[in-house]
């Protein structure tokens, strides 16, 4: 597939010719000459029509892990991230037990798929924050968490975007089900749908860069009331850093800078 350097964004088939937009750029490819009844149909494309069934079960599983990470989506990841998310969760399936086509997304059974998973593929936690012994513990049901982050040196351990002049921690909890396959419906569902998609964010109080911290930071978010976790269901614990810029008075997020990562999966 070639990549086409334009002044112009084009998209769609131009004669035997396709133009695809992806992250931001544009690339030329030949458009498919199957036609698409054959592929729902035809025996030699019953492992295509497998593939295509999980990798919908993956979509379906990431969609509702946007919903449940919705409060710092939009501050804090790339524009990739649902494709990125679908990856990790085919893998998931890839490594479940049954057949081919219906196999099962369980979150659950393979936490450690998500562990470490940074929301911005430039704009990485590791990378802004360099303090590594914080603290983070979740609730005993699995309904909330919280982190505490030592006093650190701002300068030597916080990078400093430029224009910002403060910055702040988050704290997200997200609920995700594990999805398995309903022949009845055809499609993906999640397991435990009452808790899918569910999530919340608490950010600490905002600090100066000129100002040292004398206090250690913790923080603690929770899933709305009454919320029960089943075994079908993951808890999942992001961190993130986020930073603004004060003008008049005022403190504006920046567009670009913030990271936050999943920190662990419970």
């Amino acid at each position: 597939m070639a990549k086409i350097k334009s002044l112009f964004h084009v998209s769609g088939d131009v004669g035997d010719a396709a133009f695809i937009q992806r992250n931001g750029a544009c690339f030329l490819k030949q458009p498919s000459r199957i036609p698409k009844s054959r592929i729902k149909n035809a025996p030699e494309f019953q492992r295509t029509r497998e593939n295509m069934k999980e990798f919908s079960g993956a979509m379906k599983t990431a969609s509702a892990m946007r919903s449940a990470l919705a409060g710092v989506i939009k501050d804090y990841a790339s524009s990739d991230i649902t494709t990125r998310l679908a990856t990790i969760f085919n893998n998931t399936l890839r490594a479940a037990l049954g057949s081919r086509g219906g196999r099962p997304v369980e979150l659950s059974a393979h936490k450690e798929k998500l562990r470490g998973f940074e929301l911005d593929r430039t704009d990485q936690f590791k990378a802004a924050f360099t303090v590594t012994n914080y603290t983070v513990l979740p609730a005993p049901a699995r309904d909330g968490a919280s982190v505490t982050i030592p006093v650190f040196d701002i300068g030597a351990y916080l990078v400093k975007p430029q224009g910002a002049t403060h910055f702040k921690f988050a704290l997200a909890v997200g609920a995700l089900s594990d999805y398995a396959f309903d022949g009845a419906l055809g499609k993906y569902q999640p397991v435990s749908p009452l808790v899918d998609g569910i999530g919340s964010v608490q950010r600490s109080a905002v600090f100066d860069y000129d100002t040292p911290l004398t206090a250690p930071i913790t923080i603690s978010a929770s899933l709305p009331s009454g919320t029960v976790m089943p075994a079908t269901a993951s808890l999942i614990v992001a961190i993130g850093v986020e930073f603004y810029q004060e003008v008049n008075g005022q403190l504006y997020i920046l567009s670009s800078d913030n990271a936050m990562k999943i920190h662990e999966v419970y």
